[in-house]
């Protein structure tokens, strides 16, 4: 199977049909807008190449694969695998957009991959049926790249087939799992999971503080208005910072909460110059972060006042805004 990218397509259109390449960009942006931003540059590309009657594949009927031969970027995907999660569903609601998504890891003998599943039908059956270790067999699937990791993702075009009769797969070749943090979008968070997400400040909370000591930032004691820490004794407390605020990736948005030096690192300032500033004076310094876009890695936590999940960040760093638009494609 052939694969052109992005501006190999775009040139392909230019040069066959005689249009502008400002024309044909034009064309995809108002695609990808018109579908929820939930379709990569490169496939509102090919819808855009099939518009104007542009074969852009020689073959493209759909091909069984191993697991390990599924590469990025590729559509008629045929495969079947032992399911080895739980599948799971959760719903999305943009303003152009609501709806679900299924997910779940599935293996063979050669590898492990996750599934993305758009289809509500396809859904509501494997959400009542799947089981693990039962074998799922995927037809015309396409797959892309999830801040590297690749994923299958399975439309409306696509069948999924439970235990199909006569379908054995053998011992599933398991792959190692990263030490660290995974990288997922913020609607598939859960309780206790480690992960890793990018996105955009959207909404901020006035800064809280607590005396800490200075030299191992735990908080410390006052009596008779001395300042004591459990393991340094008598200190001079500075004031050590709690941020909040809300973070969004387009999938959906998580309240973060970041102690001490990590809240520093966010605001750009240290408690202590912070927390000598007016109210007025600290809000339009915060305000000056929304649209601030971040990679934050921390662990998800179910707040129980609240009922809901929330995020504490145990590393923060800046964004290139182009690495944040293709993590949320």
């Amino acid at each position: 199977m052939l694969k052109l990218n992005y501006d190999e397509i775009i040139e392909k259109i230019v040069t066959e049909k005689g249009v502008t390449k400002e024309e044909v960009e034009k064309k995809i942006v108002e695609k990808i807008a018109n579908l929820s931003d939930l379709i990569s540059k490169e496939g509102a590309a090919h819808i855009i190449a099939n518009q104007y009657g542009i074969k852009l594949f020689e073959n493209f009927a759909p091909r069984d694969y191993k697991i390990s031969e599924i590469a990025k970027g590729v559509n008629g995907i045929n495969v079947a695998g032992k399911i080895l999660t739980d599948f799971e569903v959760r719903e999305f609601n943009t303003p152009k957009r609501q709806g679900k998504l299924g997910f779940c890891s599935i293996g063979d003998e050669s590898g492990v991959i996750r599934l993305v599943i758009w289809d509500e039908k396809i859904i509501d059956n494997l959400k009542v049926n799947a089981k693990k270790d039962s074998i799922l067999k995927i037809n015309d699937a396409y797959s892309r790249d999830n801040n590297g990791y690749l994923e299958i993702h399975l439309g409306s075009r696509g069948k999924a087939v439970l235990n199909p009769e006569g379908l054995v797969i053998g011992e599933v070749k398991q792959v190692s799992a990263e030490v660290g943090y995974s990288k997922k979008n913020i609607i598939e968070l859960k309780a206790d999971d480690r992960a890793e997400i990018y996105g955009t400040i959207v909404q901020v909370y006035e800064p809280r503080y607590y005396d800490a000591c200075e030299k191992c930032g735990k908080k410390v004691l006052e009596q008779e208005g001395v300042q004591s820490c459990k393991d340094h004794g008598t200190v001079v407390a500075k004031k050590s910072p709690v941020f909040n605020f809300f973070f969004d990736d387009a999938s959906a948005n998580i309240r973060v909460v970041c102690f001490a030096q990590l809240a520093e690192e966010v605001l750009g300032k240290s408690g202590n110059e912070l927390s000598v500033l007016k109210p007025e004076e600290v809000e339009l310094y915060t305000k000056k972060l929304l649209g601030k876009q971040m990679v934050i890695q921390g662990r998800v936590n179910k707040n129980i006042n609240f009922d809901r999940l929330e995020f504490v960040a145990n590393s923060v760093k800046g964004a290139d805004p182009v690495e944040v638009l293709e993590s949320l494609k």
